[in-house]
């Protein structure tokens, strides 16, 4: 067992407050994990998960069901609920309404209205902490953006404007989406209504775009391949470093506040050529292995590898991922719930550069 994480585990399962009144803190949830059940179909085990809501109450991706994958919803309480052929890879701050692509040409999808469309061949991408304003992706291709106000707007490319255009992110306030363009390689860039669609610099030295804060000022790249993701601040770009062995690095989604980020680190282990883990980044922790942190904690995955983290909520307790049983190889989404980091982390994060905000976990 890591002494780093044992000693980490337990500090942290004390109710930690971080106000500074007497008033008790609430208690905080015990670590835990699950696996995420298919439906009976094809493969009963079947489930890919693409994320989290910002409150950690909602799972959501893909379950296998009778020959086809449908979108999928999974929560502690319900389990797992199938919508409709397609899948969701956003959800809103409460999980109460859901972005992807979904019968009909949906796009949103809540409980009270189901699929709604946007238009035609679209897909939903990214949506609000309050699930207002949405990127889309078109079936040609293209970069859209929807607002109350604007309706499906196609948004410019920076570069030519036949190139294959992929939002991945969305700000809060619809102002900030970022983008993929396709130009021999896959070049970030953002638009904006005032300053138009622009490359990120240095152009073509940066790996994708994968997310944007809450308050469109932090950006966050899948990573340079000498490291686990990279950070773009107001006050300058941050390195997030790999784990031990490790050969190369992919960040996959940040909480909105971006105080912790979650990926995949590939490296060199046992008897397999390559081993795929998942990791979640703090400034405080830096990168570390989710599956070992919950061993340190008494819980043990058994023949389940987590293989990849796809989600993390507001406060960085809740994360989801996808893995394989290392037995039979079969793949199936997971849950977890690790301890909250300690009231000294919280205080310095959010009094850093940190302070921001980010789509998906508003008050995420």
């Amino acid at each position: 067992m890591n002494r780093s994480n044992r000693s980490f585990c337990a500090l942290a399962l004390c109710a930690i407050s971080v106000a500074t009144s007497n008033t008790p803190a609430a208690p905080l949830p015990q670590p835990y994990f699950t696996l995420i059940p298919g439906l009976p179909g094809d493969n009963p085990v079947g489930s890919r998960s693409f994320g989290i809501s910002g409150d950690g109450s909602t799972v959501f991706g893909g379950v296998r069901t009778t020959g086809v994958w449908e979108a999928m919803t999974w929560t502690r309480n319900g389990g797992t609920v199938a919508h409709g052929a397609g899948a969701f890879l956003d959800a809103s701050h409460d999980g109460n309404l859901l972005v992807g692509s979904g019968p009909g040409n949906g796009v949103k999808w809540s409980s009270s209205t189901g699929w709604q469309a946007l238009g035609t061949g679209m897909t939903g991408v990214a949506v609000s902490a309050d699930g207002v304003n949405v990127a889309a992706q078109s079936s040609s291709s293209r970069a859209h953006r929807w607002t109350p106000s604007t309706g499906i707007q196609a948004l410019p490319s920076p570069g030519f404007a036949t190139s294959p255009t992929y939002p991945a992110g969305i700000s809060d306030d619809g102002n900030v989406v970022v983008s993929n363009i396709s130009e021999g390689f896959l070049a970030p860039y953002k638009w904006t209504p005032a300053g138009g669609s622009q490359y990120f610099q240095p152009h073509g030295s940066l790996s994708i775009v994968t997310d944007v804060s809450g308050d469109g000022n932090t950006v966050l790249f899948g990573g340079p391949s000498d490291m686990s993701g990279l950070l773009y601040t107001p006050s300058g770009p941050v390195a997030l470093p790999m784990m031990p062995n490790s050969t190369r690095g992919s960040a996959t989604d940040m909480s909105r506040n971006a105080l912790f980020v979650v990926g995949t680190n590939h490296r060199v282990a046992g008897t397999l050529p390559i081993v795929d883990a998942a990791y979640i980044w703090d400034a405080t922790h830096g990168t570390r292995n989710i599956e070992s942190l919950l061993n340190s904690c008494g819980i043990d995955t058994g023949t389940f590898h987590l293989s990849e983290a796809t989600g993390v909520s507001e406060d960085g307790m809740y994360l989801t991922g996808t893995g394989y049983n290392v037995t039979t190889g079969l793949e199936q989404a997971w849950f977890a719930v690790i301890p909250a980091p300690s009231t000294s982390g919280i205080l310095l994060l959010t009094t850093g550069v940190f302070t921001t905000r980010r789509r998906r976990n508003a008050t995420k």
